[in-house]
């Protein structure tokens, strides 16, 4: 399932269908070695639709139908995903706010990152507000968590060219002396402005 993920990187279309067959999986005999539970291979094939990238009506509706269940590993992989793709936007934000108020995610790292997604989910729903706005860009600044700054802008750069209002904050990322912050911001800013990111890259050497 691992070959799964890294698959959809390559954001090839025709992996969709696969993708969304494993997705709706509801039993399976796992005859290998390694154990995989039906959820698991849910869970995988969920987070593999959001970085394939690809949106389908069918892709959607799984979606919707995933922010839905029980089982929180499932929901945050959803949440991701929504996230990623910018669909199901009012949804995911609904499965947070019930999160948030209800029944608490049982992991402290799930409600760690839905505090981290939300105002993304809220800007991909809305490129206009400038509060959702002012939050991504605080969490892309400096001296905030290196894992808080990566995953927002690994974020972010899925939103395509939609996101060039956060140019400027990806091009100081770019220049972050910490290497791995560099390239997850070259490559969001490759999503963004593939001229843009030459530009500022061409400016370093």
């Amino acid at each position: 399932m691992t070959v799964m993920f890294y698959l959809a990187e390559t954001g090839d279309s025709n992996l969709t269908p696969g993708l969304l067959y494993w997705a709706n999986v509801e039993n399976w005999v796992n005859v290998r070695a390694t154990a995989m539970s039906a959820v698991d291979l849910r869970k995988t094939a969920i987070r593999a639709l959001g970085r394939n990238g690809h949106i389908t009506d069918k892709v959607a509706s799984t979606l919707r139908r995933e922010l839905q269940s029980t089982n929180d590993e499932v929901s945050i992989v959803t949440i991701a995903a929504c996230a990623e793709l910018g669909v199901c936007m009012e949804e995911a934000l609904t499965k947070i706010r019930e999160k948030r108020a209800a029944t608490p995610w049982q992991r402290p790292e799930a409600a760690q990152y839905c505090d981290l997604v939300e105002p993304i989910l809220r800007w991909r729903a809305d490129t206009n507000s400038s509060v959702a706005a002012h939050v991504i860009r605080e969490n892309l600044s400096i001296g905030r968590a290196e894992q808080r700054r990566s995953t927002t802008a690994e974020l972010i750069g899925r939103a395509g060219a939609e996101a060039r209002q956060f140019i400027g904050d990806l091009a100081v990322m770019a220049r972050d002396p910490d290497r791995n912050l560099q390239l997850i911001a070259v490559r969001a800013l490759r999503r963004i402005d593939a001229k843009e990111a030459e530009r500022i890259l061409r400016s370093e050497r």
